[in-house]
């Protein structure tokens, strides 16, 4: 993958020959799809002189919060929220195997003004701290 991630730039137009197109295992996944692609010892990438203004770099699928519980234990893809930071806790630890990992737990309110608790696990605990709250 190493030779494949030198070759292809973020934000640029590419065409990929030679790979594979394989069922979604669907767990982990970025986005929702049915299908992934394979490259392979033969797979080769070539970038386009094409402006790449046209097309979307971002590609969201926001839930609402108050359907979150319908996504509970689900690892197939990601989804997005969208919500207005209401609350900080301070940062507190909990063990987690062996090792002691920092968590912070946050509030945030969509447009209907319906609540919700995230946790922030570990290096993410500290992007957000208690005095961007306070006013």
């Amino acid at each position: 993958m190493k030779t494949y991630k030198d070759q292809i730039v973020e934000g640029n137009i590419h065409t990929i020959n030679n790979f594979e197109v394989a069922r979604n295992n669907k767990l982990h996944c970025p986005v929702k799809n049915d299908m992934l692609i394979r490259f392979t010892p033969f797979t080769t990438v070539f970038q386009e002189q094409e402006n790449a203004a046209t097309i979307p770099m971002n590609n969201f699928q926001i839930h609402p919060l108050d359907r979150l519980q319908e996504r509970n234990n689900k690892s197939d893809y990601a989804i997005d929220v969208v919500g207005l930071l209401i609350g900080v806790e301070e940062k507190t630890w909990v063990n987690v195997g062996l090792q002691r990992t920092p968590i912070r737990r946050i509030q945030i309110e969509d447009q209907c003004n319906t609540k919700v608790v995230v946790t922030l696990w570990g290096a993410k605990a500290d992007l957000i701290d208690t005095h961007i709250t306070q006013d």
